[in-house]
């Protein structure tokens, strides 16, 4: 599926305002690029997001990764900081799908992602057990060089400029990846 029928029937907050998208993806994301022009000239307007809940599955951690590519290109990431979007949008969101609610369909994966005047912003929580980052393997140890997996939270946090972990109250863990629209 292409970016354009991603977001049907998705919903989307301006500032405070609930604004609900139904028809084509390509229809919210004109939407979204019309209000990420309004922030450009209102001070007033504080931030745009999208929120979707999804099924744990690999196909919505490859509709959540479009998504957030599609987005981020739309407000003016280009290259390589596109690519980091995309690489620790996809690893974050496997790991809710697989680590955090290991496929079980009665467990979802909640997305947010929002735009403010200064930072691009994605949300990814899940229905597992929680983890603490802190306790996982070195992935540049020599004995986990030659392991297929093991790398995503470190490649997301290098490449994101912000990356938190928290247990959320009702369960399972949320992880926020942050990218600023503009140098500090």
């Amino acid at each position: 599926m292409d970016a354009t029928g991603l977001l049907a029937g998705g919903y989307a907050t301006v500032s405070t305002k609930v604004q609900v998208y139904e028809g084509s993806g390509a229809d919210i994301f004109a939407r979204i690029n019309t209000d990420c022009q309004k922030m450009e000239r209102d001070k007033d307007m504080t931030a745009v997001t999208v929120h979707e809940v999804l099924d744990s599955t690999l196909e919505a951690v490859a509709h959540v990764e479009t998504v957030a590519a599609e987005v981020a290109r739309r407000v003016g990431f280009r290259g390589v900081s596109l690519d980091h979007i995309s690489l620790a949008t996809h690893e974050t969101t496997t790991n809710a799908v697989v680590h955090g609610n290991r496929y079980r369909s009665e467990k979802k994966v909640v997305v947010a992602i929002s735009i403010t005047q200064d930072r691009f912003k994605i949300t990814i929580a899940d229905d597992g057990d929680g983890f603490d980052p802190d306790t996982l393997p070195d992935p540049l140890a020599p004995e986990r060089l030659s392991s297929g997996s093991g790398r995503g939270v470190y490649l997301s946090r290098a490449f994101m400029d912000e990356y938190h972990v928290r247990c959320r109250h009702a369960g399972g863990t949320e992880v926020t990846l942050v990218k600023y629209l503009r140098p500090r």
